[in-house]
């Protein structure tokens, strides 16, 4: 038996929910391994504390908008952005939000879009971006999320099994 999957707006929630948790519980590992572009220790306190402003931005929100509670989240994240990684979060989560605005649920097509563009803008926002840092996981999700819809559209099968989440 499948359970179907939230993927309304509320599943932002959620899932800025669970990110907040993790990185509130991780931070410490990511401070210390943060050495770019200087070692200065902050790099998952910003990200939590930042992700934390988003989160908070649409924990009461009700609204069948997908994008929007992502454009809410990411306008919260960059008024409060913490760092280079804080801001570089807040820019992801705007280009997240953008085609995804309108749309009542999230679908791979949807998901698959929101982070090539999360990615694009993401790597835009910096002069002289760098891989191996925050940019490099951006790509790598944007690159399974677009592998996995040419996968789906190309295997009826997948393509069953994943509409009937």
């Amino acid at each position: 038996m499948s359970q179907k999957l939230d993927t309304s707006g509320r599943a932002i929630t959620q899932w800025l929910e669970r990110s907040v948790k993790s990185l509130g519980n991780h931070s410490d590992r990511l401070n210390a391994i943060n050495v770019f572009p200087v070692a200065d220790g902050d790099t998952g306190s910003n990200l939590y504390l930042t992700a934390r402003a988003g989160h908070d931005a649409v924990s009461e929100l009700d609204s069948p908008d997908v994008g929007g509670y992502l454009e809410i989240a990411a306008r919260a994240a960059m008024e409060s952005a913490r760092g280079n990684s804080g801001t570089l979060l807040a820019v992801f989560l705007s280009g997240l939000a953008e085609p995804l605005i309108g749309a009542d649920r999230l679908t791979a097509p949807g998901l698959a879009a929101g982070l090539e563009r999360a990615k694009v803008r993401a790597w835009s926002a910096l002069s002289d971006p760098v891989d191996g840092t925050m940019l490099s996981v951006i790509n790598a999700a944007a690159l399974a999320a677009s592998s996995t819809v040419m996968h789906l559209k190309h295997d009826p099968e997948s393509r069953a099994a994943w509409t009937n989440c």
